[in-house]
């Protein structure tokens, strides 16, 4: 049946001014038409749903999630200690919360082997509701590299490729790659709680030690990259070495998590080959702004508030060199539950990374598909696009934190959330 949401006001996700009172009709998966009311022709037989009040905008799209974290236990104890049923349970109930959220679509980056192709398999029988998912299956890094201890740990060409592929043949659309960056991972859990095995000598006072330097060769980036890109697959690094940042942006890269320490020339290389950047500032923020309640030390608080300021410096350079951003929150990292995405939109625009509001949704719908491929489909709410749509109670663009009073969500056209709470059993 025809569905017709009017009264709200409409956001479409293109940046352009919002609509109100707008119409949105839909039929089965994709809409039909959208604009003002009184301007577009509503069908007869239509089930016409009120909205006066409320804002429409396109389902949110996450680009950096975690479904098998559960953003409360330390992260490798998770992975060492859960039992594969375990991670399961979480990345069933984490889709879940990320549907409450808003968030129709996300960009999974990393879960353990092979459990995201269980979880499509999953939710491609019925068996279980969430937001559409593109993955990068589980992550590659070098034989003791940056979280090695669920990564796929392959050193040379070979093994490089063989890995990738095999990313592919479980349903990867994503290759992520840990480039260069903490040794804080010792060989044994028993070792990692002693601290950083490789520094044998005392530091002087204020002296940090580095533990970052690169991770693959040139040689294994090209043969990933390649691997990849033949396979129509994009690339995305976790990298904190600046040389290391280097040859992935020289080999081809599609994108770069976190951010990290570039140059004016390196920002020039992602402006010109198209490289995106997903900040995700949502671990740093909450702890910073929450750390108490999740019973950081005081000192903690402090030097996530410190780090949180250094990033953001270090980001706004990206920002004003042109570089597009998309919206991720690594959801599934400690204080970042997958139903608080509004605050990593509400950081983004107060560390100075969207100048407000209206950019920080486009950023966070808009981009977000096109980073995908599927900007055709997904990431604005104009005709011939899928029905993704997320209703919220308030205008976002006076109060980010609208975006957390989340009224409905329908995913291709189907009623998924009401007043807060998913509609299907599973």
């Amino acid at each position: 049946m025809t569905t017709v949401l009017r009264g709200g006001t409409l956001i479409d996700g293109t940046g352009r001014d919002p609509i109100s009172p707008a119409i949105l009709i839909f039929d089965g998966e994709w809409i039909l038409a959208a604009g003002k009311e009184g301007e577009v022709e509503v069908p007869d037989d239509a089930r016409v749903v009120d909205l006066v009040g409320q804002t429409l905008l396109p389902g949110l799209i996450d680009s950096h999630s975690h479904l098998h974290w559960d953003a409360v236990h330390d992260l490798k104890e998770q992975c060492l200690d859960d039992s594969r049923e375990a991670s399961a349970f979480k990345a069933a109930m984490n889709c879940r919360k990320h549907l409450t959220a808003g968030v129709t679509t996300i960009r999974e980056l990393s879960s353990r082997r092979g459990l995201l192709f269980e979880v499509q398999m999953a939710k491609a029988a019925g068996l279980l509701s969430g937001p559409r998912i593109f993955h990068c299956g589980t992550h590659l890094c070098i034989t003791g590299g940056h979280v090695y201890f669920y990564g796929i740990q392959c050193d040379g060409t070979t093994a490089i490729r063989e890995a990738v592929r095999e990313q592919i043949k479980y349903g990867a659309t994503w290759i992520k790659l840990m480039g260069g960056g903490s040794r804080e991972e010792a060989l044994s859990p028993t070792l990692s709680r002693t601290g950083p095995s490789w520094i044998h000598l005392p530091a002087r006072e204020g002296e940090k030690p580095s533990r970052a330097y690169p991770d693959f060769t040139r040689e294994e980036i090209a043969a990933a990259i390649d691997e990849a890109h033949r396979a129509g697959r994009k690339v995305t690094v976790d990298v904190w070495d600046a040389g290391a940042m280097r040859n992935f942006f020289e080999l081809g890269v599609d994108c770069l998590e976190h951010g990290g320490p570039y140059d004016d020339d390196m920002l020039e290389m992602m402006t010109k080959q198209g490289i995106w950047l997903c900040p995700t500032l949502s671990p740093s923020h909450l702890q910073a702004t929450e750390g108490e309640r999740l019973g950081l030390a005081p000192y903690e608080i402090e030097r996530r508030r410190e780090g949180l300021e250094r990033r953001a410096g270090e980001l706004r350079k990206a920002v004003d060199a042109g570089v597009q951003l998309v919206m991720g929150t690594d959801a599934g990292s400690p204080a970042v539950p997958h139903d608080r995405t509004a605050a990593e939109l509400e950081a983004m625009v107060a560390a100075g990374l969207c100048k407000d509001a209206m950019e920080a949704i486009v950023v966070s719908t808009r981009n977000g598909a096109e980073m995908l491929g599927a900007l055709d489909k997904l990431g604005t709410l104009q005709a011939d696009k899928l029905a993704d749509v997320l209703v919220v109670d308030g205008d976002p663009l006076d109060d980010l934190a609208a975006l957390s009073r989340v009224k409905r969500v329908y995913l291709g056209g189907e009623l998924m959330v009401m007043d807060g709470v998913v509609q299907r059993p599973m």
